[in-house]
């Protein structure tokens, strides 16, 4: 017998935020923006992707789509996620070429952090 999973019985992360949207054609680069960590910047891939070692304490999530060329293609709009709030839906907000910014530090190995799935709707 074949079984599935599904959100109910396994969670691939501590919080997850779903992109409202499909990854655009021409998709390169993820920038994901934490507020309070480092942005971390990776291959756009199937439009998934991950960022541990997040401090414990609810922040926003913003993502960024970037062509080969590094302009934005696409962004969502900053979206609170906590453990109060665990899974999240991103709503795609309005291009406006500003990128954002490190501001802070990943928790260090050892301590308590969170890990943030993001991924695009189809």
């Amino acid at each position: 017998m074949l079984g599935a999973c599904s959100r109910e019985d396994y969670d691939p992360g501590d919080w997850q935020v779903d992109v409202l949207a499909s990854l655009p054609g021409g998709a390169e680069y993820l920038r994901v923006c934490v507020e309070g960590a480092p942005v971390t910047e990776l291959g756009a891939g199937n439009g998934r992707a991950a960022v541990p070692a997040l401090a414990p304490g609810a922040t926003r999530v913003r993502v960024e789509v970037e062509d080969i060329d590094e302009a934005q293609i696409l962004v969502s709009a900053w979206t609170a996620v906590g453990d109060g709030d665990p899974y999240v839906e991103a709503e795609v907000a309005a291009i406006d070429g500003t990128r954002c910014a490190d501001d802070g530090e990943f928790v260090e190995e050892g301590e308590d952090s969170r890990l943030l799935v993001l991924r695009f709707q189809e």
